[in-house]
């Protein structure tokens, strides 16, 4: 349809024009949200297989594990189990927020945004749109 197409542009657009990181990132809406514009016709969430091998590869090799597995699996893997019950999607967000629940610091009480787990003052990075990536823990 013509909105479907409109947002495939959209995002592929928005990709473009951020850095590798913000477009792997942006990359995560386009299996399944595209899919759930398509009012009922679900061609496009046939290709899950093949975006789900990448969000696995990704956890696998720890590519960009930082506070954003919430928007990259939440709207990926989460979107995609809902939409269509496949459990591998469940298995793949729910190994990601495992990762992402292994970035809460105990004793401080926050989620580390980027960087190796168990640096400090004044290096440790805690920023406020990690409160968006907390529905993967749910």
């Amino acid at each position: 349809s013509f909105f479907t197409l409109t947002a495939v542009l959209l995002i592929l657009a928005y990709c473009a024009l951020w850095s590798s990181c913000l477009a792997s990132m942006s990359i995560s809406f386009l299996p399944f949200i595209v899919g759930r514009l398509d009012c009922g016709d679900k061609k496009y969430l046939k290709h899950m297989e093949n975006y789900l091998d990448s969000f696995e590869n990704r956890l696998q090799e720890r590519r960009h594990i930082t506070h954003d597995l919430g928007f990259l699996y939440t709207l990926s893997c989460v979107a995609g189990y809902k939409l269509t019950g496949n459990r591998r999607a469940e298995k793949t967000a729910r190994k990601a927020a495992g990762m992402l629940a292994r970035r809460y610091n105990e004793k401080e009480k926050y989620i580390q945004a980027w960087g190796e787990m168990g640096i400090g003052y004044p290096d440790v990075k805690i920023i406020i749109d990690t409160m968006l990536n907390l529905p993967l823990l749910y």
